[in-house]
């Protein structure tokens, strides 16, 4: 009887066994690119937290030879990682998913095999593409996007984002030609960061209708214009370098309001700031070594606590009327050895107050010469007050 019931017991034993025996082969075999069984019970464990893991390339029995196969196989969630080499596909990204280069200082390079077509086409939302190199242009018509660490190049290299929020995109080389390294139009709530941008572009970041975006630590140089924007509200530029551009540092063209530019670096350029819009701030700038410093068309615009230094002109008010925006407030900036340190031409209404000007040593009005003109375009002399000069350089930085 005890016999008996002792081998119950073994059958009953050798069922469980058996029954996770099957269980668990099904899932190693899925995933195998190693002939290691702890490797795969990892790789299991992974799976069941963060999504399956595809691999292409590389030299696993079971890896994918294109990303779009990997691409079209995998499920919402999902990583799928790239080993080095060239691939030669148009990729279109249907699934929320991760895309990365599996060796972090060896990037997969990306060509389009139809040169008229994007090199990568995100349709699914909350997709991550990092570590490549993309010889092309990433168009992006979903939401919610990670764009990091990629090198872009060759014709049209870059990305392109109409009506997308929530997007990052970090730590890029854009080194490509074409328009633009990153077109957004009628794009919000984005991040733009750590990138730099240089090559034959017209212009580092072209934005149109768009808002709440936070463009800031990038690098812009060598090419025409660093970002230029119009119809853009509440943006903050901030702590970002503009140096060697053919035309301006930051270029914001009509209809922008409520933005932001300040702790920037910009030197070297045709004009630092080209601005046009109304209640906006400028501030906390260093701006230096460029044609013009600042190019101002707009109402309700506060320029303050800037350092404007050796530029052949500081700052320049042009057309500026109450009407559009308010008065425009120029105050607490350092104007140094510019060979014309301010002037305006038709521009009424601005308050100029408590500004240092390294050519002016007198506790009295400073005088800021400039023109106005008739509607019938004859221009005659005119002249404004800075109503208190500061007689020593204002020293913001230390508040």
């Amino acid at each position: 009887m005890r016999e008996m019931k002792m081998n119950r017991n073994l059958i009953a034993v050798g069922v469980v066994y058996l029954l996770l025996a099957l269980a668990i082969a099904p899932a190693v075999g899925t995933h195998q690119t190693k002939g290691n069984l702890s490797l795969e019970v990892a790789t299991v464990t992974q799976t069941f937290k963060n999504g399956n893991i595809l691999y292409v390339g590389g030299s696993g029995p079971n890896n994918y030879t294109k990303i779009q196969d990997a691409i079209d196989n995998a499920s919402d969630g999902d990583n799928i990682m790239v080993y080095p080499g060239a691939y030669k596909e148009n990729i279109v990204v249907h699934k929320s998913l991760t895309i990365r280069g599996a060796k972090k200082n060896e990037k997969p390079v990306i060509e389009p095999e139809n040169e008229n077509r994007s090199v990568v086409y995100i349709i699914a939302e909350k997709c991550r593409i990092e570590n490549f190199v993309i010889r092309g242009r990433i168009y992006v018509i979903s939401y919610g996007h990670s764009i990091i660490n990629n090198i872009f190049e060759g014709d049209g290299g870059g990305i392109t984002s109409p009506n997308t929020v929530e997007d990052t995109i970090a730590h890029n080389i854009f080194r490509g030609n074409g328009y633009s390294g990153i077109d957004l139009d009628d794009s919000y709530i984005m991040k733009i960061y750590n990138n730099t941008f240089s090559g034959d572009y017209y212009t580092g970041i072209y934005l149109s209708d768009c808002g709440n975006l936070n463009i800031f630590n990038n690098t812009f140089h060598s090419m025409s214009k660093g970002i230029f924007g119009g119809s853009v509200y509440e943006l903050k530029i901030y702590s970002n370098e503009f140096y060697n551009l053919k035309e301006d540092g930051i270029h914001i063209s009509p209809s922008a309001s409520y933005n932001e530019i300040f702790q920037n670096k910009i030197f070297e350029c045709k004009c630092g700031i080209s601005f046009a819009g109304r209640g906006d701030n400028i501030f906390h700038n260093e701006i230096y070594n460029n044609s013009l410093g600042i190019w101002i068309n707009g109402g309700g615009v506060r320029v303050f606590e800037n350092n404007i230094t050796n530029n052949k002109v500081g700052i320049n008010l042009y057309n500026v009327y109450p009407f559009y925006g308010g008065a425009t407030l120029i105050f607490h900036n350092n104007f140094i050895a510019n060979e014309k340190q301010a002037t305006f031409v038709d521009a009424y209404l601005n308050i100029w107050f408590n500004n240092y000007w390294s050519d002016w040593h007198v506790p009295l009005l400073k005088i800021i010469f400039g023109t106005r003109c008739t509607l019938l375009l004859i221009c005659y002399p005119w002249i404004q007050f800075d109503l208190m000069p500061s007689l020593k350089p204002i020293e913001w930085w230390r508040k």
